[in-house]
């Protein structure tokens, strides 16, 4: 889910780009007019973060050597 996030993220400014040229025809599909909205980036920003402190929580507790203070921490940064 984070990759997802992020390679949205990376692409951004492309499909901003891609939104504002092609928003005037007549085929362009409306629900691709949120790629030209910057509230729409905003809020993925900040979802795709919580997210990532998720991912990292869940990195972390796969590892075999952890302890209860591992675990504690980990979900203390989410």
């Amino acid at each position: 889910m984070q990759g997802c996030f992020a390679s949205l993220l990376r692409v951004r400014n492309g499909l901003y780009q891609f939104s504002i040229q092609y928003s005037n025809e007549a085929e362009f599909p409306k629900p691709l007019l949120a790629f030209s909205d910057p509230a729409f980036w905003h809020k993925h920003a900040d979802a795709e973060e919580v997210i990532r402190r998720l991912s990292n929580a869940s990195y972390k507790l796969k590892r075999y050597e952890n302890t209860l203070a591992n675990v504690v921490v980990a979900y203390r940064d989410i």
